[in-house]
């Protein structure tokens, strides 16, 4: 019995001698790293492997989609560029992986002069394919996204300009002061059209610019005057036969002018007289629609690409009137506005604007095309005074005559006659005399009822108001005080000279609107535009005194004609331009030219 106890004692010794040395033993533990590490490096070799062939796979759908869509966008490429990139794909094998909803193309296609013509084409597209994975997917990866995209162009972006520039009254004075300017210095004028010109010759410095760009120029004061297309527009019936139409005040929140609609026109009355006009006629030179006669050189310029057109008209601007910068703007905004095109297709006709601008101006987001409107004005919006539209067309009270005055046989002399319908008998009231009559003053043949466009062609406003309504009403009374005649004509004239409260009403003359409430509209017409990110509007504004506008603080005490300007352009802080003389003047023209060909003019 002790042997075997001994025995087996012996046997435990043994082994936990063995089990103990088997723990110190570290011979053969790099087999077992060795087999984690050719796990991880099998692992990472399949992850390259699937890599490698999904990268293959991208640069396959790569290759052959920059392939396709530089085929697609070539301007001569006669069919259709989505049609031509999905057959790239198809002849490569990879039509499952695209279809036309990954491209977008866009044509500037012209073939109004019967031939094909495409000035600029673009196409982008993007696609994708799911790579199965051989060795990803054992943790759970089964398939790896191959992109690829690409986008070609040809041809440069369609880019239309149009300059709007003041040119009221005091764009003749000197630049420093308030005064005219005399032959030795240079007027507000003359720096503007040493700008506006140098600023045509920067953007159509490359010939190539001339078959993309078209620029407008429309000068505004107190009235815009767009005289080629005043039967474009549509004219009541009666209305004055001239290219200044007339916008109410909710027409200020909207950038369209509908073309063809009846719009109402604004005479040639001389709205800004007062009682010392004594004059009956002569030329009408005053008021708010001192730009709506037939003044070539206060005309709107449509489209063109003729730099000569271009820099002619702007050196024949002349000033006059007052300001009414949201008109000039109004106008500008219209001209980019695809509701414009009818209108400039009607220039087309006319030759007035070339062929190739036909599609001007083209809808947003077509082709990529921008559009600039450039605001100048060198001072700020000024109160307006209009006829009111009862005296603007139809019918008037008004008779004209002639007479012999010497006896010999000629009717040598023009007389005027009010008739007053409410009186029973002797209805005709004849300024020479002041006296009523039963018969307009006058030979039976030459006596003519005018209507109100025939009256303010031939008089002004202060004499009307004066001669045919105030004596009338006080029957040339000499008795009459000063201050009853001055009240009587103020309270008929809508009082120019502020001596009334009221600011016209159905029974005056003439309506008046602050500039405060002209600054509204500015602004609301400039937010309509805004809207548009195709849109840029650049604004100057040249006056000794006008200050860079860097912070929200710049605009509380600043200049109205800043705050205004400085509101209505894109961005303040890189779109608007102070120019306090004429060198800041050309700098800022200068700039925005740069920029407008810099950005958008590449091939």
């Amino acid at each position: 019995m002790l042997l075997i106890r001994t025995a087996v004692l012996r046997a435990v010794d043994t082994a936990a001698s063995r089990l103990r040395s088997f723990q110190n033993d570290e011979r053969g533990a790099i087999i077992v790293l060795t087999l984690f590490l050719f796990l991880a490096m099998v692992l990472v070799t399949g992850v390259a492997i699937d890599i490698v062939r999904t990268e293959h796979a991208r640069t396959k759908l790569q290759g052959t989609l920059d392939r396709a869509v530089l085929a697609a966008a070539d301007l001569e490429n006669e069919l259709d560029p989505k049609a031509v990139v999905l057959d790239y794909f198809a002849k490569a094998g990879l039509s499952s992986y695209i279809n036309a909803d990954a491209l977008n193309a866009d044509d500037d296609l012209n073939t109004d002069d019967g031939i094909r013509r495409i000035t600029y084409r673009s196409i982008e597209g993007a696609v994708s394919a799911n790579v199965p994975t051989m060795f990803l997917n054992r943790v759970g990866i089964n398939s790896l996204p191959a992109p690829a995209a690409a986008g070609a162009t040809e041809g440069a972006t369609p880019v239309e300009i149009v300059l709007v520039l003041d040119v009221s009254g005091s764009m003749n004075f000197r630049l420093d002061a308030d005064v005219n300017a005399t032959e030795d210095e240079e007027s507000r004028l003359e720096a503007l059209q040493e700008a506006a010109e140098e600023f045509v010759d920067l953007i159509y410095e490359r010939p190539e610019n001339a078959d993309r760009v078209a620029i407008a120029i429309v000068p505004y004061a107190w009235n815009v005057n767009f005289d080629a297309a005043k039967d474009d527009y549509g004219r009541a019936i009666g209305s004055p036969n001239t290219g200044c139409l007339s916008f109410t005040e909710a027409d200020f929140n909207s950038r369209t002018i509908l073309p063809g609609a009846a719009h109402p026109r604004t005479g040639f009355a001389d709205s800004f007289s007062t009682r010392s006009s004594s004059s009956p006629q002569g030329p009408n030179r005053g008021g708010s629609n001192w730009d709506c006669q037939p003044i070539a050189s206060q005309f709107v310029l449509p489209y063109t690409n003729d730099i000569e057109d271009l820099k002619e008209h702007i050196e024949d601007l002349t000033a006059g009137g007052s300001t009414s910068i949201e008109v000039g703007m109004k106008w500008g905004a219209h001209m980019i506005d695809p509701s414009y095109r009818t209108v400039n297709q009607a220039m087309v006709n006319d030759g007035l604007t070339p062929a190739q601008f036909s599609q001007v101006p083209r809808d947003y987001g077509q082709a990529a095309t921008k559009k600039y409107i450039v605001l100048m004005s060198d001072g700020q919006n000024m109160p307006s005074f209009e006829l009111a539209p009862q005296y603007r067309s139809g019918t008037s009270p008004i008779y004209r005559g002639r007479v012999d005055t010497n006896g010999d046989g000629v009717l040598d002399t023009t007389r005027y006659s009010f008739r007053d319908e409410t009186r029973a008998t002797d209805q005709y009231y004849r300024q020479s005399d002041a006296k009523y009559y039963s018969t307009a003053e006058g030979t039976t043949s030459t006596v003519v009822r005018l209507t109100w466009e025939q009256v303010w062609e031939e008089l002004r406003v202060g004499w009307v108001v004066r001669e045919l309504y105030t004596d009338r009403l006080l029957g040339n009374n000499t008795t009459a005080s000063i201050n009853e005649y001055s009240r009587t004509f103020g309270n008929i004239v809508a009082n120019y000279n502020g001596t009334a409260t009221s600011v016209g009403d159905s029974t005056t003359f003439v309506t008046r609107v602050e500039g405060t409430e002209k600054d509204t509209r500015l602004n609301n017409v400039c937010s309509s535009v805004k809207d548009q990110e195709q849109v840029n509007i650049y604004t100057i504004a040249f006056r000794s005194n006008a200050i860079e506008l860097r912070s929200e603080a710049d605009f509380v005490g600043a200049h109205r004609g800043d705050v205004a300007l400085g509101r209505c352009a894109s961005n303040y802080l890189t779109h608007h331009f102070p120019a306090q003389n004429a060198d800041d003047l050309n700098d800022a023209f200068s700039a925005i030219a740069s920029r407008i060909t810099e950005i958008r003019l590449t091939q």
